[in-house]
């Protein structure tokens, strides 16, 4: 088994990128990006808003929270979708 998977690594070490490639690595980085602007932006504006209403530590770490959550099961769809 260990064997098999070294001439796979192997090959693809050997394949020259293509336009496929620069393409893929494009989107996993703007995919990447996109969720980080999200994380810091929800972070910024709880920060504000905390300050604003006055809302406790609890209620905005349950905010930060769900907003995680929510982008895990956007990702766990999001993969099932394109997996079919």
């Amino acid at each position: 088994m260990a064997q098999t998977i070294d001439l796979y690594t192997a090959r693809l070490d050997r394949l020259p990128l293509s336009r496929f490639h620069w393409k893929l690595v494009l989107l996993a980085g703007l995919g990447w990006m996109f969720d980080a602007m999200d994380i810091l932006l929800v972070g910024a504006v709880v920060a504000a808003i905390r300050a604003t209403w006055g809302l406790d530590p609890q209620t905005a770490g349950f905010i930060i929270s769900a907003n995680l959550a929510g982008m895990f099961v956007g990702a766990a769809v999001a993969g099932f979708l394109a997996d079919r």
